[in-house]
């Protein structure tokens, strides 16, 4: 049973780190498509226009939080398994690659949501990745609202909550992986 949770716990964790790439990649080619003055770009044949990018990362970030779920969910139910942490962290995906254990110092109730506030180590791999994730696609945002004549306070406070909102949600993935290990 321990292989197929490890599975389940690897495949979840797969689909995080797709997802956080698949957006990374895009914020960068929006943030390099800054330099060519380009609206648009083409991928598989589809026009893809730059102003559009805001409303993709909202469809991003609902992906974050459902895969977010799914990887919850199954650590909930492995539990305490130090052997699928060290999976996770020594083969798991390159988000998750030596990511280092959180420790909770407190919670932040938010509705009916305990977000937990966990200690990090300054030299975690998965947190200084996350950090620049979360500066790409910052950079990559306030570059399209400009592209969709968002006013100049309007894209940076959006691309904040934006920032904020997949911060938060990390947090909570990487504070439920941590519980695998103790």
């Amino acid at each position: 049973m321990s292989k197929l949770y490890e599975d389940a716990v690897l495949s979840r964790a797969g689909w995080i780190s797709s997802v956080l790439i698949a957006g990374v990649l895009l914020a960068i080619t929006m943030s390099l498509l800054r330099y060519t003055k380009a609206t648009e770009f083409e991928l598989l044949k589809i026009k893809f226009p730059v102003s559009a990018f805001p409303l993709s990362c909202v469809a991003y970030t609902v992906a974050h939080w459902y895969c977010a779920l799914l990887f919850i969910s199954v650590c909930q139910r492995v539990g305490h398994a130090p052997e699928i942490w060290q999976a996770l962290t020594l083969k798991g995906p390159i988000v998750f690659a030596g990511m280092l254990p959180r420790k909770v110092l407190f919670y932040i109730q938010m509705g009916n949501v305990n977000v937990p506030v966990d200690q990090i180590a300054a030299n975690d791999p998965t947190l200084w990745l996350f950090y620049g994730f979360c500066i790409v696609l910052y950079l990559g945002f306030t570059w399209a609202g400009q592209v969709a004549q968002y006013p100049k306070v309007k894209r940076h406070v959006l691309a904040g909550a934006l920032f904020f909102v997949n911060w938060i949600i990390g947090s909570v993935w990487a504070h439920f992986a941590s519980s695998l290990n103790g």
